[in-house]
């Protein structure tokens, strides 16, 4: 499972809440075979009895990959609440993690966390005009958008969010953008890496 990418923190200089050692944002290749990934999982009984109700075997790799990544770099098992939002089990660190391609990438910090990545080639533009204003759609190409906004649903979401609406999106002088989601604001860095466009929101 190779390391593509890892970074301490989130936001360039003038952050007002310095990360710990042990926070930050990882990428990982996830390409080994599935028994490889399960050995360095360490799934416990309720993860164990998770991932062999998955019948997907795509499904079953991001499964095994985000439980290998938060073993291996960060000492600890993964869980999933009822909505399938992911948490460490006996650390109160909040983790955010997402998939695509071969890719996994995961967040992790003390505050309200959301990461979200996809492939720089993904059409979005079916979705584009309910999900983004046009003042949005001048700022940033689509599919930057979409990663700005699902980061921040992940941090700060609730059920029956209109990500139009309830989502929104300004540049920023401090990150690349601030979304504003209800009324809570927050910085957003989003960058570009093998072809990915990736987006990570802290509180």
């Amino acid at each position: 499972m190779p390391l593509v990418f890892s970074r301490y923190g989130f936001l360039d200089d003038g952050c007002d809440h310095p990360c710990d050692a042990d926070c930050g944002i990882w990428l990982w290749r996830s390409d080994e075979p599935l028994d490889e990934l399960l050995a360095c999982a360490s799934l416990g009984p309720d993860e164990m009895a998770l991932y062999e109700g998955i019948s997907s075997e795509s499904r079953r790799r991001e499964f095994l990959t985000g439980a290998s990544m938060v073993s291996s770099v960060l000492g600890r098992r993964l869980s999933h609440y009822y909505n399938g939002a992911p948490f460490l089990i006996d650390d109160d660190r909040r983790i955010s993690v997402s998939h695509t391609d071969c890719f996994v990438a995961m967040a992790v910090d003390r505050r309200p966390v959301g990461i979200d990545m996809e492939s720089l080639s993904r059409d979005v533009s079916r979705v584009a005009e309910r999900m983004f204003s046009a003042e949005e759609r001048h700022m940033a190409d689509d599919v930057s958008l979409w990663c700005v906004k699902e980061a921040a649903y992940k941090a700060y979401g609730r059920e029956g969010i209109d990500f139009k609406r309830d989502i929104r999106v300004s540049r920023s002088e401090r990150a690349s953008f601030e979304v504003t989601v209800d009324t809570v604001s927050t910085q957003v860095a989003c960058f570009s890496i093998c072809g990915l466009i990736v987006a990570v929101t802290v509180g």
